[in-house]
């Protein structure tokens, strides 16, 4: 088709920005391109501007960019008959490509074709010097774009052997250091939901069951938690607007390495800066380097989760979890695995191990074996793999769940807040709702569904904050009552002792009542200090202290008052008309010396309020984010002098209470007392 100057020109101004590029010359950026453009329009009136086409972070080496399809629509539909570019390079760095544009469908489709800094615009073309020139500059373009693709495949790799992460977003459970964007820091809440994940696969628990539990629990998915941190980040895995967990997430988190310090970059690769096209490389030609961070996963677990992964561990058709001998039990003659099969016989079920070698092809022997016996077997060679391998004080260090409680409420809490900060969120944006219909900005259908999508997310967030709630409340339970348990505790065990010795007599009465005399000889702090030297600090491991040290009072009250009820008219007048032992004791002797052991236990609960107190206030009892009073003390005792008040607020709270106590102690001793029952008399 034959340009003339004379006729109309529906200009298209096109600005291309590629990644490469960046900012690094004003005059590549995307306003410096539009400026330059606008200027010589502006020196052309017969040029008339249509629009102005803008890809920003695409590469030139292929047309794969939607301005640029968005324009060619327009030409196609005759809206645009001409495309301003700043340069050639610009418009496309594929030399073929570009060749194939300026001569060939431009022309045919009647398109004028400027590149203002090259001085080229098919209208006014010299068909001799542009059929040398420009071919020339396409080839100088696309050869820049090849020089630069080999210089990024090259540092990159350089920034992947070294251990450097070059990924766009940090994996779930980390996050990028601030000061360097190739290291990686852990996230401490989602770290906590990663080292969930792995917990519960090492329960037996399947993928699907922990996808399920997530987002029962309101676990934000990678994707989501991500956007909810003020990332840009999407994926091509989602295929809803509000993401929930799959099976598939939790796969990948329990295959990734990255939990256990090791990256493993540069697994996919492209055939050349053209072609997009990802391919897998093969695993020796991976960037594997060790140790780049800090591990979310212990290397055991990490190892046990990927040989659980591999067996065959799939629930029966009627069960919910994963039967303990699943997928590793063989065959010793074939090595086969062995099948569970349940055997019915009346009433009672059998459960048996088969070989499947037999049962599918009978290529080996007829035996099965009882799961009880297997059972046997397993149990034995573990206690003795325990008793070669762990120590005592090991296996006692492994038994102090103290630690392990603490950091489970201190997970929980972290949680409790994400979740409250979810709900003031949706809560702002149902307040922003009214704003925006009565300035115009959204209408009221719009204003009815998204405050139906705002509530609906709040109430779940409500939900999910008060189940949160329930479990911190339920592992707070075991803190909060251990001086009643305590005292509890003590008070059964000595009276039991008490009485067994007073009942006995003898050498029983006079072995217990020494063994008695033996911790009451310890001082209190002092056993406290020498349980933790050999036990280690703890809530359990100060009460096991207080308990030993304690119980010898309960049992001395105890056999006096058997001793002196047991000589009573009325005992012997029972056990002429024939009592048993039992019924004595329960019947005649624990009611007759309840009183004096009541009022003991009373009076001693707020001892056991202090004494555990001080226990902590040294570091031997309850530790952050415990609410303890002792521990508060002993964390804001450095402020005693600035602020005073923040040190002595707790010690108040267990100057009150254990005053409380003992005026309540008080309370029941006289009351209990015969001599001020006669005086109301």
């Amino acid at each position: 088709m034959n340009l003339t100057a004379e006729q109309a020109w529906n200009v298209c101004g096109y600005v291309r920005l590629s990644r490469e590029d960046g900012d690094k010359d004003e005059s590549n950026s995307v306003t410096g391109q539009k400026d330059l453009i606008r200027d010589y329009l502006s020196r052309h009136p017969e040029l008339r501007e249509c629009g102005m086409k803008v890809d920003d972070g695409y590469t030139g080496s292929n047309f794969d960019r939607p301005a640029f399809h968005e324009m060619m629509a327009e030409v196609k539909a005759g809206k645009i008959n001409c495309i301003v570019v700043k340069d050639l390079s610009r418009f496309g760095r594929n030399h073929l490509g570009v060749g194939e544009y300026l001569e060939q469908l431009f022309p045919f489709l009647g398109v004028r074709f400027i590149a203002i800094n090259d001085h080229y615009d098919t209208l006014h073309s010299n068909v001799e010097s542009d059929e040398l020139v420009i071919p020339f500059k396409n080839l100088v373009n696309e050869a820049y774009c090849r020089d630069t693709s080999v210089k990024t495949r090259s540092q990159l790799e350089i920034k992947r052997q070294r251990g450097d992460f070059i990924g766009s977003f940090a994996v779930f459970g980390y996050r990028k250091d601030p000061e360097d964007h190739h290291r990686l820091l852990v996230d401490d809440y989602a770290a906590d939901v990663v080292r969930d994940i792995f917990k519960w696969k090492l329960d037996g628990i399947s993928a699907g069951d922990i996808a399920c539990r997530l987002t029962k629990d309101g676990i934000p998915t990678p994707m989501d938690y991500k956007r909810s941190q003020g990332m840009r980040y999407s994926t091509a895995f989602r295929v809803k607007e509000e993401s929930t967990w799959s099976a598939g997430m939790v796969l990948r988190i329990l295959k990734n390495p990255v939990y256990i310090g090791v990256l493993e970059q540069g697994r996919v690769t492209t055939p050349s800066y053209k072609v997009k096209r990802l391919v897998r490389k093969p695993r020796e030609e991976w960037a594997v380097v060790e140790n780049c961070h800090e591990p979310i996963i212990d290397r055991y677990d990490f190892e046990s989760v990927q040989k659980v992964l591999a067996l065959d561990t799939r629930t029966s058709v009627s069960g919910t979890a994963v039967e303990l001998f699943s997928g590793i039990v063989y065959c010793g003659e074939c090595g086969s695995a062995m099948i569970r099969k349940t055997v019915p016989s009346g009433k009672k079920r059998y459960v048996y191990y088969v070989c499947s070698a037999h049962k599918n092809e009978k290529s080996c022997s007829a035996h099965s074996m009882r799961i009880e016996a297997l059972d046997e077997i397993v149990l034995v060679a573990l206690k003795k793999h325990i008793r070669d391998v762990i120590d005592l004080s090991n296996l006692l260090e492994l038994t102090d769940t103290a630690q392990l409680q603490q950091a489970s409420v201190k997970k929980l809490q972290v949680r409790l807040s994400k979740k409250q900060e979810e709900i003031d969120r949706n809560q702002a944006l149902l307040r922003s709702l009214y704003e925006s219909l009565a300035d115009g900005v959204i209408d009221r259908e719009e204003y009815h569904d998204l405050k139906k999508t705002y509530s609906r997310r709040r109430t779940e967030a409500e939900e999910q904050a008060e189940a949160i709630q329930a479990e911190i409340d339920k592992e707070m339970a075991s803190f909060n009552e251990e001086p009643l348990l305590l005292v509890a505790f003590i008070t059964v065990f000595g009276t039991v002792v008490g009485v067994f010795c007073a009942w006995s007599g003898k050498w029983v009465d006079t072995v217990l009542m020494r063994i008695s005399d033996m911790f009451l000889a310890f001082p209190g702090l002092v056993f406290a200090l020498a349980v933790a030297a050999v036990l280690g600090g703890g809530v359990q491991n100060a009460i096991i202290a207080l308990a030993a040290i304690s119980w010898p009072k309960y049992a001395r009250i105890a056999r006096s008052q058997t001793l002196a009820q047991k000589e009573a008219v009325y005992l012997r007048a029972a056990r002429l008309s024939g009592s048993g032992t039992w019924k004595l004791i329960f019947k005649h002797i624990l009611p007759n010396i309840f009183g004096p052991i009541l009022v003991t236990a009373m009076l001693d609960i707020g001892t056991m309020m202090m004494e555990l107190a001080g226990l902590s206030f040294l570091g031997l009892g309850a530790k952050p984010p415990v609410a303890e009073w002792g521990s508060m003390m002993s964390d804001t005792r450095n402020l005693l002098t600035t602020h005073p008040w923040v040190t002595l607020a707790p010690g108040y709270a267990i100057f009150v209470s254990v005053m409380i106590f003992n005026m309540l102690g008080d309370t029941v001793r006289d009351w209990l007392d015969p001599r001020n029952r006669r005086q109301e008399v």
